[in-house]
């Protein structure tokens, strides 16, 4: 998982804690400092066991560290095999984010699946409105070459059933078949004038052995 890139920070809950209160301005610095430091590590939430390194952090000299580090290091727990440490309560509130994220996503994927879930049962039903039911397979088919240029709504697929149905069942077959072929969207009818129109041929009025009829 991602690292968060913040945490929440309560001032109510900061300033009324016993420990926070009984520290000086210096201490609160450097605890704010370590809790922050925490956070943007890659191993999020723990800092390395290391005096040394946590002085530095803190940006506390040397000659006042071992007064600083009493009120403050008790804030946090050791992992001795793991030569980290860390604060409870800033895990604490890191791994309730993780979860409740982790809810959200998956509320989110089943919102989809739901809403998936209805959309097909309402394509299905338009689909069962064709009149040529022999044709189903085939719209079918048409709808599966369509979903590469657009979305197969419930509201498109109604109004490609409606298209089908207002053509006859050799016409509706010609029509769907051929936006099949071409990739199309739509399902229109031959245009009448283009049903009847005469295919263009370029050797028409050649005669074999030489010259032009007309």
């Amino acid at each position: 998982m991602n690292k968060l890139p913040s945490f929440p920070f309560y001032p109510q809950d900061f300033l009324s804690s016993l420990d926070v209160q009984m520290m000086t301005a210096e201490e609160v610095g450097a605890y704010i400092l370590l809790l922050t430091n925490s956070w943007i590590q890659d191993n999020q939430g723990f800092l390395p066991d290391d005096d040394e390194v946590l002085r530095k952090i803190c940006r506390i000299e040397k000659d006042r560290w071992d007064v600083v580090k009493k009120n403050v290091l008790k804030k946090f727990s050791t992992i001795e095999k793991d030569g980290v440490i860390f604060n409870k309560k800033l895990i604490s509130l890191k791994k309730n984010y993780e979860e409740f994220k982790a809810k959200k996503v998956d509320s989110g994927k089943i919102g989809a699946e739901k809403r998936w879930e209805n959309e097909r049962k309402e394509i299905k039903n338009a689909i069962n409105l064709i009149s040529h039911k022999n044709l189903i397979p085939l719209f079918k088919e048409f709808l599966v070459v369509r979903r590469k240029k657009s979305s197969n709504t419930e509201s498109a697929v109604r109004l490609l059933v409606e298209s089908v149905n207002n053509m006859g069942d050799v016409q509706a077959e010609k029509a769907i078949k051929k936006s099949i072929t071409y990739g199309w969207s739509g399902i229109s009818p031959e245009k009448p004038e283009a049903a009847g129109k005469k295919e263009y041929d370029p050797f028409d009025g050649f005669i074999e052995g030489g010259g032009i009829r007309n």
